[in-house]
């Protein structure tokens, strides 16, 4: 990538933002004039010392717009108390937008939940080695699985999990969502009996008359794999729940909360499904309505609500903003964002 940069240093408003040369492992930080929305400066890192360093070199900074780094806050902090820190709209509407989708996706599921099938395990001896490796791999999995659902039951963050992990943000939302060990199982042999299962299924056929049927049309297999066929063949014959897709259902609640063309309403089905979620949507309209007021007083009222305490990762979200609260009012009363820099369609969400 080519960067055409202008080395001037009397930069009085900037914004500072990192990005990935190498995801999780290398970083860079880009520097943008306010005045002119043009980058100005890239250096490598977004280190504490690093960030000062390039400080250091302008002098001539008053204001600093910036995401919720505690490295970038030390940096301008320490180079010089009289530089004003803005938090940037973007930021915290990405923020504000990670924390509704996290709550989104713990009450609907990505993929059809259907009841639980229990069958007998094989006797180990009687797997054969290609299989077993599966079976370990997905106890492996499953392992993992458990543990990012216990530590984000406790309080931790998408974002702090997808890095103890090495996960991305959309494999740990979707581990989130599993409530049962994971399986891969090729298709068996005995396939073919399937339709006559569901036919025995229909006439009314209990699982031990099945078996004995199955067993004169030549049959051969184990019962647990016949159990795991009739199972399968059952849930054919229930109602299926209504599959609601949470990311359909986050795009719309993002749409009717937008604070000048909202579109769209939220569906019966899902308030069935999750009744709080028009709490949630009702608290999101008016966080956002918030952005083109420019009333900082209004800030400082929306920490102190109570509308999102029954919404765990926005709690997380709010208590962010109550600790940089001075730095945070920068996005009300001053208009530093990183504009058209490569972010103005994230910022159109504003």
């Amino acid at each position: 990538m080519l960067l055409r940069k202008s080395r001037s240093k009397n930069v009085p408003f900037v914004a500072i933002d990192d990005f990935a040369l190498r995801k999780r492992f290398r970083y860079g930080t880009l520097v943008v004039d306010l005045r002119t929305h043009h980058p100005i400066d890239l250096f490598a890192g977004r280190t504490e010392e690093e960030t000062k360093a390039w400080l250091i070199k302008h002098p001539t900074i008053q204001t600093v717009s910036r995401d919720g780094s505690r490295a970038y806050a030390r940096a301008i902090r320490e180079t010089s108390a009289q530089i004003i820190q803005v938090t940037d709209r973007r930021h915290i509407l990405k923020g504000l937008s990670e924390a509704v989708k996290e709550e989104i996706y713990l009450h609907f599921p990505t993929k059809p939940v259907g009841p639980p099938i229990t069958i007998r395990t094989p006797h180990p001896s009687s797997k054969r080695k290609s299989e077993r490796v599966r079976e370990e791999n997905e106890a492996k999995r499953w392992k993992v699985i458990q543990q990012v659902q216990e530590r984000q039951q406790l309080g931790e963050s998408i974002m702090g999990l997808s890095r103890a992990f090495q996960l991305s943000r959309g494999t740990i939302y979707h581990y989130l969502t599993i409530q049962h060990p994971p399986s891969h199982q090729r298709g068996s042999p005995y396939d073919s009996y399937r339709p006559q299962i569901h036919d025995l299924i229909q006439q009314g056929k209990k699982a031990d008359d099945i078996e004995k049927i199955c067993r004169q049309f030549g049959y051969t297999g184990s019962r647990s794999t016949l159990n795991t066929m009739i199972a399968k063949e059952r849930q054919h014959f229930s109602p299926p729940k209504p599959f609601i897709k949470p990311r359909k259902v986050f795009k719309q609640l993002w749409n009717v909360s937008h604070p000048t063309e909202p579109m769209g309403e939220i569906e019966e089905a899902w308030k069935t499904q999750w009744p709080p979620i028009q709490d949630l949507c009702t608290f999101l309209i008016g966080f956002r309505q918030m952005f083109i007021q420019t009333d900082a007083s209004l800030f400082n009222s929306y920490l102190q609500c109570e509308a999102y305490t029954a919404f765990p990762a926005v709690q997380r979200f709010i208590r962010g903003l109550e600790k940089w609260r001075k730095i945070n009012k920068g996005f009300i009363t001053r208009s530093c964002s990183l504009g058209a820099t490569g972010w103005q369609k994230d910022m159109s969400i504003a």
